[in-house]
């Protein structure tokens, strides 16, 4: 250390922490932990709020989310929609997006969502695209409500993966519950 040390280094700035360097580290370091480390996190902090799930779910959840966290907390943090049903809803995309139309489209799909024999993420997508032909829409005039209504927020992860998670009857509630609650909005 002595041999590779030299004064000329030493500049007069002082030394600065770079936090966005060091969560991109704590990024790339989660990635490589395995499966099922953050599954057992996970398991742990559901414990925390009064949540259980079984091994396939909690498995989803995380390959879902793995690539999109930066600390193992996150999983429960961006999680939580899986596990809970959003108990109050963006208001601000809610008066953007939201509308009878949207609403009575929401309606109609998820009456056929009870006609999927394999409820997963290409049938439901595949569902999705059929349903919206039907009617002459594109994607981005019903998929903001969809996601409204499945988690609360404007943004997040594969909507159509979320719903795999949730499952047939929850997914349907959820609708079911945005639409009544969002009734008032324009």
């Amino acid at each position: 250390l002595i041999e590779a040390f030299s004064l000329d280094r030493i500049v007069k700035s002082g030394a600065k922490f770079d936090i966005s360097k060091a969560q991109w580290f704590n990024q790339q370091y989660i990635r490589e932990l395995p499966v099922s480390e953050l599954e057992n996190h996970l398991r742990e902090k559901l414990k925390d709020h009064g949540h259980d799930a079984n091994d396939e779910k909690l498995k989803a959840v995380v390959n879902l989310l793995a690539e999109r966290i930066t600390f193992a907390d996150d999983l429960w943090q961006q999680g939580k929609i899986l596990f809970e049903a959003p108990a109050q809803y963006d208001m601000a995309l809610a008066q953007k997006k939201w509308n009878p139309e949207a609403a009575e489209f929401l309606q109609n799909y998820q009456k056929a969502l009870d006609t999927l024999k394999v409820f997963d993420s290409d049938h439901l997508h595949q569902l999705l695209k059929e349903q919206l032909e039907a009617v002459s829409w594109g994607f981005g005039k019903v998929m903001p409500s969809l996601r409204l209504a499945l988690t609360g927020e404007g943004r997040g992860p594969d909507l159509m993966k979320i719903m795999e998670i949730l499952g047939k009857d929850e997914t349907g509630d959820r609708i079911s519950w945005a639409v009544e609650k969002l009734a008032h909005i324009n």
